[in-house]
């Protein structure tokens, strides 16, 4: 299998883990053929334009099965549709794949927040599949905008980013409970996203102090001043920062009641083996379990108890319990797995399209690494996908 991969960087540093798994992904028990265009840094260089035709250049030249435009979300944009067309028009068809990978608002709410830009509907509407690491009013908003095909694809650990996480454990702990979050304003353009997901923040955080004083470490841009607050953290040491702690603790999602939503920083707690704490989305216990994977917090009343029994694990459960944990990660959670879900994905897509597999054969052919052995996928792809049409 080749695929033409358009990932979202302005150099292929900016996604090693994606441009990595794809390299050493295989189909059919062959390698997966790649080539890395980082979108980003392309369209800034030489302009949009200038980049569709290059994706159609090298599509042309190249051949691949598939195109897969990762994470293309960024907004403002009125040319991917035509590329698709032309895409698809070529003598050398390949199947079309997008995904987003950030929360998005819609109904009401999307002119006050942040709505699914014209890029990733377009492109939603146009492709032969779209992955979301959000559902549910999400997903129904990709298929209402003529979305076929939308698999949910979760986030996962970044083993390039973070090369030291199998490094032995940390036996003695700098901080109790950690946090890696900013403190954004409570005024903004994007009303509803500022209040719902900076007022809870600061809630929380005050929250958190009150009950845990200097044992509370917040690392980000915003609470300089503070007592607890340790200053800004770049991406790359963030999994140290965990792994220097007894618990660590999520920030809410903005959108708590979207099915399956997680922003990237559970998997990296959890690929740290440090016990963590994190807000409940719906359907989340499918992929992770309670107690044994995280510790789930339902009402954001409930936190200081949740990290109560969090901290309370004797030492000697904690180090067996990162073990096993930072394992299930490895079996499970890696950019890896994710990349073999999409490359599952164009391999059920073409064999059914050839007249080997029934739509619902090909679906059961999407390998979802992501939920756990004993959920029933049979009854979870109405959760997963929509407008699955093979």
């Amino acid at each position: 299998m080749r695929v033409l991969l358009l990932s979202q960087g302005r150099k292929v540093a900016d996604q090693p883990d994606f441009d990595i798994a794809f390299r050493e992904a295989r189909s059919g028990g062959r390698p997966v053929e790649v080539r890395n265009i980082p979108f980003i840094g392309f369209r800034e260089e030489h302009g949009e334009a200038a980049f569709y035709r290059e994706v159609l250049r090298q599509n042309e030249d190249f051949k691949p099965d598939v195109v897969f435009f990762q994470f293309y979300h960024s907004g403002g944009d009125a040319g991917i549709a035509a590329c698709c067309r032309e895409l698809k028009a070529a003598a050398h068809a390949p199947l079309v794949f997008g995904s987003i990978g950030d929360p998005f608002y819609t109904g009401w709410r999307k002119p006050f927040a942040r709505p699914l830009p014209r890029s990733a509907t377009d492109l939603a509407r146009h492709a032969d599949a779209f992955f979301a690491t959000a559902f549910g009013n999400v997903a129904d908003e990709l298929a209402r905008q003529g979305g076929k095909n939308v698999i949910f694809l979760p986030n996962a650990f970044c083993p390039a980013h973070f090369p030291y996480w199998m490094d032995a454990f940390v036996r003695e702990p700098a901080y109790d409970l950690a946090m890696v979050c900013s403190r954004g304003r409570l005024i903004g353009r994007k009303m509803v996203a500022a209040v719902q997901n900076n007022w809870r923040r600061r809630w929380l955080v005050a929250h958190l102090a009150r009950r845990f004083g200097d044992r509370l470490a917040v690392f980000g841009r915003g609470w300089e001043g503070t007592p607890f607050g340790k200053g800004a953290v770049a991406f790359d040491d963030q999994v140290a920062i965990y792994r220097d702690s007894r618990v660590c603790l999520d920030a809410p999602a903005p959108i708590l009641h979207t099915d399956y939503y997680s922003s990237d920083r559970p998997f990296f707690m959890l690929g740290s083996g440090t016990p963590t704490v994190f807000f409940h989305t719906p359907r989340f216990e499918k992929i992770l379990r309670e107690g044994e994977h995280v510790f789930y917090v339902r009402r954001l009343r409930d936190v200081c108890g949740v990290c109560e029994k969090a901290l309370a694990l004797p030492d000697d459960v904690r180090l067996a319990r990162a073990q096993r944990v930072r394992e299930f990660v490895r079996e499970r959670h890696l950019i890896a797995h994710r990349v073999d879900t999409v490359i599952s994905t164009a391999e059920a897509l073409l064999r059914h399209r050839r007249g080997e597999l029934t739509k619902e054969d090909a679906l059961r052919a999407v390998r979802m690494h992501h939920f756990l052995p004993e959920v029933d996928l049979e009854a979870e792809y109405p959760f997963c996908t929509r407008n699955w049409v093979g």
